[in-house]
């Protein structure tokens, strides 16, 4: 069976002029009425959701453990607190950045 990757130079034109799908279906891929989804292109939409979604999560968490070492009004166990809130969150960054590249670099190998 044939699968789309990419669309050539000379089939470009092509693909617009035609009034038929370009290319024939993959078993992996979701048929809505006019459009043609790939699984992997829902996959990594999500994955990218998540790692926004997250990274957001993770730079809040480090403001607020800024906020409570800066605003604990000279309380040792306020700093310690901020202190250990903005090392998970800077932590917990690079886990989820490090498992985005694993993650984008098994895609471009396999897809």
């Amino acid at each position: 069976m044939i699968r789309p990757r990419t669309i050539g130079i000379l089939s470009f034109p092509f693909f617009f002029l035609s009034k038929g799908a370009a290319f024939a279906y993959d078993s992996r891929t979701i048929n809505v009425p006019g459009v043609q989804i790939s699984i992997m292109d829902v996959l990594g939409k999500l994955v990218n959701i998540g790692v926004y979604w997250i990274a957001a999560f993770c730079a809040t968490l480090f403001l607020i453990g800024a906020l409570m070492k800066v605003g604990g009004a000279g309380k040792e166990e306020w700093a310690k607190k901020g202190n250990s809130i903005m090392i998970g969150a800077i932590t917990g960054l690079a886990v989820v950045l490090l498992s985005y590249t694993i993650i984008r670099v098994v895609y471009f190998v396999i897809y």
